[in-house]
């Protein structure tokens, strides 16, 4: 089994907490399973603090992938729903400048996400996004580079589900008042659009008083999410607080105490390869 580890460790020295985070997990629930994404934090800041900032403020609530394309990509972000009708576009906080050359460089190949944008305007990104299918070189060099701002660490299935057409239904939407969207995929054993619920799995530490400690986290939903605690990193021991799996993502809270000397604690999300 290969982990991957959502890490907040945190050292509590007195009345003081320092935190160290991995990169930042996003989790898409979709109807076809969920889709567990590692962010580049650090290499594409302004790119991903964007799509967070989407995420937290409900922006991405009732949207939907609008586009299939096998061997090449699906891409969501674009249009909400409401009783399963397209009632407009997602809201953004204008365009993000593009990425793509800054940090690291990581090419657009099979399990990556990246953001959409309009041609001929790389710095055109909004709230659009896109999975690539398929290793996708052509996307490295485009309109300035497509900005890749983190990769799938579960949920690969669901790509590969997309590369088979014989799975799902193509058509085009139209509703009548001048909205058309083309290629949507549409599922025969769910509701018609692929919906994808957003979460930001990133805990927040919170000390109410001077002798009390919260560790508050969206849970990853199907999967183990463990609380450990150890006393020192020089050799670490560590041990579990808590322990469960939820079916559906949940807001949880850790309440601890601070009359110990110090201690770190880490969230733990193990991952099967």
């Amino acid at each position: 089994m290969r982990f991957f580890q959502l890490m907040l460790f945190m050292m509590v020295l007195a009345a003081s907490a320092v935190t160290l985070r991995a990169g930042t997990l996003a989790q898409f629930i979709t109807p076809l399973g969920i889709i567990l994404v590692e962010l580049f934090d650090q290499d594409k800041p302004v790119t991903v603090n964007n799509f967070i900032r989407l995420t937290e403020a409900g922006a991405y609530q009732n949207s939907f992938i609008h586009r299939a394309d096998p061997g090449f990509v699906i891409q969501g972000g674009g249009f909400t729903l409401s009783s399963n009708l397209v009632v407009g576009y997602v809201p953004n906080f204008g365009t993000v400048s593009n990425e793509y050359a800054v940090g690291t460089i990581y090419s657009n190949v099979f399990g990556t996400i990246a953001m959409a944008k309009v041609d001929g305007d790389p710095d055109s990104a909004t709230s659009q996004w896109f999975f690539n299918l398929a290793d996708n070189p052509y996307l490295n060099t485009a309109n300035g580079g497509f900005t890749v701002f983190g990769r799938i660490i579960k949920g690969e299935e669901i790509l590969r589900f997309f590369n088979n057409t014989s799975q799902y239904s193509i058509w085009t939407y139209n509703d009548g008042k001048g909205l058309v969207i083309p290629d949507i995929p549409y599922l025969s054993f769910a509701p018609h659009f692929v919906m994808t619920q957003i979460n930001i799995l990133n805990p927040e530490i919170r000390m109410p008083s001077a002798d009390e400690l919260c560790i508050d986290w969206i849970t990853a939903a199907g999967m183990t999410n463990i609380l450990e605690r150890t006393p020192s990193l020089t050799e670490p021991d560590w041990q579990p607080v808590m322990s469960f799996c939820p079916d559906t993502a949940q807001v949880t809270t850790y309440t601890g105490s601070l009359k110990e000397v110090s201690a770190i604690y880490r969230i733990r999300v193990p991952v099967s390869p």
